[in-house]
């Protein structure tokens, strides 16, 4: 184990996730919030992932979460396997703030390391379909500095917490959907539904569960949260207040075609014309959350931390 202190966390791991041919634009942002509730904090935590390669452009969803190695937290984009797959460009785009504090005024548009580069760290179990890209470098070297907000592990449930969850909670799901997005804001689309399995239950025997969210292509890689806001019920009974935790990240869903067949996919990452009649069914299965523990520890061995 090397002991590495907070500035050569920023400046060596995952020092090739900036591109070598990098792109930073700056561009001038609307109206941008001062996030103050968690929905709102949850608008900066997310960025639209555009890929492009011999399969042409396609789209997904990541998010930025904060590993904690001593005193010091890693910042990494996480995001599905399959979104960043045989990418030969990724182009990610992030609030940024001219000021020391308030809300951000501006967005940079900043081309990262792509699928051969070796900085993706893939989930060493091949049926979780997890990446990650530490991203210090990254936030380093835009100017001004990016504005965002990051997941770490306090909103991870622990296993007695997701004990306590009903089978049927509300859910928000943070991405962009058929790649839409709120272009002069930057911010995503956020949508609401509730679980359609028990989160607590691992889902025909895997790390995941089911949620009732209608998930189109581009929301591959979307944090799921539970959320509640205002009176909610518990096995303990009814609280009054708010309650964020962050349940696990998007990755495929059940696709109805017109023979009866049923077959799971993941969620794509571009709308194509194709031969065959395949249906939605508004499900959308997750992994859960408690899998970026195993992540990390790749990340740990890829970086040598």
């Amino acid at each position: 184990m090397i002991e590495l202190n907070r500035r050569a966390l920023i400046t060596r791991v995952g020092a090739g996730a900036l591109a070598t041919s990098q792109l930073v634009r700056g561009e001038p942002a609307s109206a941008a919030l001062d996030p103050k509730s968690a929905p709102e904090q949850m608008l900066y935590c997310t960025t639209r992932i555009i890929c492009s390669g011999a399969a042409g452009s396609w789209r997904g969803t990541g998010f930025i979460y904060s590993f904690q190695t001593g005193e010091a937290r890693v910042p990494v984009l996480i995001t599905n396997k399959h979104v960043v797959n045989g990418a030969e460009t990724v182009a990610i785009r992030l609030h940024t703030n001219s000021k020391s504090s308030g809300a951000p005024d501006g967005n940079a548009s900043i081309l990262v390391a792509n699928d051969t580069s070796g900085s993706w760290v893939r989930h060493p179990d091949p049926n979780v379909d997890l990446c990650a890209l530490p991203i210090n470098p990254v936030l380093s070297a835009v100017r001004p500095a990016p504005f965002i907000r990051a997941l770490d592990a306090s909103l991870v449930p622990s296993d007695a917490q997701l004990a306590e969850l009903d089978a049927l909670e509300d859910v928000l799901m943070v991405g962009y959907p058929i790649g839409l997005s709120d272009e002069a804001n930057n911010y995503p689309l956020l949508r609401r539904g509730i679980t359609a399995s028990p989160p607590a239950a691992d889902f025909d025997g895997r790390k995941m569960f089911v949620i009732d969210v209608a998930c189109f292509p581009g929301s591959s890689g979307s944090p799921v949260f539970l959320f509640n806001h205002g009176a909610y019920a518990t096995r303990s009974g009814t609280v009054i207040g708010e309650r964020a935790l962050l349940l696990g990240i998007l990755f495929a869903g059940p696709q109805y075609r017109p023979d009866g067949s049923i077959e799971i996919r993941e969620i794509p990452t571009r709308s194509v014309a194709v031969p065959s009649i395949e249906m939605m069914t508004n499900l959308g299965f997750v992994i859960k959350a408690a899998e970026l523990q195993p992540l990390w520890l790749a990340i740990v061995q890829h970086y040598n931390l």
